[in-house]
């Protein structure tokens, strides 16, 4: 009787290693050192001044490194990013027992890069886009597109197109994960002002497809754009919200919440859109969603956000 206590036991722990963790990638945006915002001032190494009134730039061939060294390609992912969204994107399910590191490709695979957008289902992040984000069926999609102005007064245009097959490039970063429950949390430190670097922008600098500074700005987000990061406030002051879903997955679309503060409900699809925004009081609250489908239900206040998934079916 005593054996079977241990092989029961054994095996509880194994599974309870091996569950699966859902996986939420958070990317923090700065410039410099401060909170990305199309209105701050940023300086590059160059000393020249400037403001970014458009950024976006693809991730693709996502993969996390675990467990010495073995390696899991998440397959099938491509997330369009935009700082001015601040999103946070779910990567999937998967089994490990320890995260060391995440590699992100930068712009879109090659086997990929020069099909039709059309092909793609409108909310998808490699779909037809406005402004653009594909260059033709030649070039590809645009990898990175940053745009601003820069010099006296703010008053000469910037533009970087970054495209091309022989362009995409990989960047690893090794840290660690956040767990709780059965989510880890991925931070990221994204400093833009880096992606300009060695770049002169004080004379206009139009610079679209695979060569000149546009490559440069690939080469800067491959080299020094991202970092290990951390859960962070835009106010600096660091208060985690813990919140509750329930019933969770939820079979008729009905899910409660409760939360101990005030707080915004954000909830996002597998493609990293919003679908759903609601300020939520603190302790009980009910919304319903409609269709079916994995959400990423992101709690916000003034001080601080954090994510849960949702499952409807």
């Amino acid at each position: 009787m005593k054996n079977n206590f241990y092989i029961l036991a054994l095996l509880f722990l194994s599974v309870s290693i091996h569950a699966q963790k859902n996986v939420v990638l958070n990317i923090n945006h700065f410039i410099g050192d401060e909170f990305y915002d199309s209105e701050l001032i940023g300086t590059n190494d160059l000393g020249n001044d400037f403001k970014v009134n458009r950024l976006e730039y693809y991730l693709s061939q996502i993969t996390l490194i675990h467990d010495g060294g073995a390696e899991t390609l998440i397959e099938d992912l491509w997330l369009l990013v935009n700082p001015e969204l601040n999103q946070s994107y779910e990567l999937g399910q998967f089994t490990f027992e320890n995260l060391e590191g995440i590699r992100l490709g930068i712009g879109v695979e090659e086997e990929v890069n020069h099909d039709d957008p059309a092909l793609w289902p409108s909310d998808h992040p490699l779909a037809p886009k406005n402004p653009s984000m594909h260059w033709g069926w030649a070039g590809g999609y645009r990898f990175v597109a940053m745009e601003g102005t820069a010099g006296s007064n703010f008053n000469t245009v910037f533009e970087l197109h970054g495209t091309g097959d022989v362009n995409y490039s990989t960047t690893q970063i090794t840290l660690e994960g956040v767990t709780q429950d059965d989510q880890v949390d991925i931070y990221v430190n994204a400093d833009y002002a880096k992606a300009l670097e060695g770049i002169s922008l004080n004379d206009g600098i139009i610079s679209h497809g695979e060569i000149g500074e546009a490559k440069l700005c690939l080469r800067n987000f491959r080299d020094y754009v991202f970092s290990p990061g951390s859960f962070v406030s835009s106010n600096n002051t660091i208060s985690l919200i813990d919140f509750t879903v329930y019933p969770n997955p939820s079979l008729d679309g009905n899910i409660n919440l409760e939360t101990a503060e005030d707080a915004l409900l954000e909830l996002y699809d597998v493609h990293g859109k919003l679908v759903f925004s609601q300020n939520v009081k603190e302790g009980y609250n009910q919304f319903s969603l409609q269709e079916k489908g994995v959400y990423l239900a992101k709690l916000i206040n003034q001080n601080s956000q954090a994510t849960k998934r949702i499952v409807v079916k």
